[in-house]
């Protein structure tokens, strides 16, 4: 009797790869996001072309939430106009976000409003 496995649930790592080969291929520029000076901030800045916007993009493995700090920095990032921030924790949520228009956007469920 052969055993069927169920595949390895993907690290934030994976997720991240995929993410940034996903937004290039779309057209977009996917800079990762590290600052000396302010901890908790979103791994991702995106920029699309012909867009006035600025994306902010944390990435978490399948089923993975934002710290504590995360949350208070997303929610500070999202009060700014033109700006939004996004969670994504899988293929499937990276897809939903690509394949929708450059800002504003509004993939159902997977925008910053929807985590909290």
């Amino acid at each position: 009797m052969s055993r069927s496995r169920k595949p390895p649930i993907p690290l934030e790592r994976d997720i991240e790869r995929y993410f940034v080969k996903e937004v290039e291929a779309h057209g977009g520029w996917a800079i990762k996001f590290q600052s000396d000076s302010q901890a908790g901030v979103p791994d991702r800045i995106v920029f699309w072309k012909g867009s006035r916007s600025v994306e902010f993009v944390e990435l978490k493995r399948p089923g993975g939430k934002p710290r504590p700090l995360q949350v208070h920095v997303c929610k500070k990032l999202s009060e700014y106009n033109n700006v939004r921030v996004w969670v994504l924790d899988s293929y499937e949520s990276v897809n939903e976000y690509v394949n929708n228009p450059p800002f504003p956007r509004f993939a159902e469920g997977r925008d910053w409003e929807a985590v909290q």
